[in-house]
């Protein structure tokens, strides 16, 4: 809050330390580059005495934004170990991020980099969030990334085991079925390199 005791009409100029300049008593600016910056504010009441004129500063504090980057879509059957890789997002300063991943199952974990195993077949959309530990005015960054946990089909053979040699055994895998709706393709191999 900036005041006159005389009651003189005040001006204000700013100069925010990255040679951009302002006039007014309040002033927005938007810094381009990453660094630490003295923004600073000349008041003067426009007596031209030589106690006309005040200065207060504010020192700024720039850091870049983190960006979170999971990379493609993963396809994965059920039980394996998926690796999750964060390691292309933008971390400006090690140490300054909290990385979390959220596998969409509601588990989650720390780290740029870890691995999951999913115990139910399915789609999930899976997370990871960055968060600026330094600065909370960089915003929280998010990349998700689906992930298809695939089951193996279920299969039972009906068929004859004992049958005459040179007589036509018939098999029967009909009620094979997939819990994921994939359509099945069937091969046989009969044993003797048939």
């Amino acid at each position: 809050t900036s005041a006159d005791t005389n009651h003189d009409p005040l001006t204000f100029l700013w100069d925010f330390g990255d040679g951009g300049k302002a006039q007014g008593s309040q002033a927005a600016h938007r810094y381009h580059n990453v660094g630490n910056y003295e923004a600073i504010l000349f008041v003067s009441d426009n007596t031209g005495l030589r106690c006309s004129t005040n200065v207060d500063f504010i020192s700024v504090r720039l850091n870049k934004a983190q960006k979170a980057e999971v990379g493609e879509d993963i396809l994965a059957c059920l039980g394996d170990e998926v690796v999750f890789d964060g390691s292309k997002s933008i971390v400006p300063i090690e140490g300054a991020v909290m990385a979390k991943w959220s596998f969409g199952d509601g588990t989650t974990r720390q780290g740029l980099n870890t691995k999951y195993r999913y115990n139910r077949a399915g789609t999930y959309e899976t997370t990871l969030t960055l968060e600026n530990l330094l600065n909370s005015q960089c915003p929280v960054s998010q990349d998700t990334r689906k992930v298809t946990v695939n089951s193996p089909p279920k299969v039972n053979i009906q068929g004859r085991d004992q049958e005459c040699s040179g007589n036509k055994v018939f098999f029967d895998a009909s009620s094979a079925s997939d819990l994921d709706g994939d359509t099945l393709n069937y091969y046989w191999n009969f044993g003797d390199g048939s």
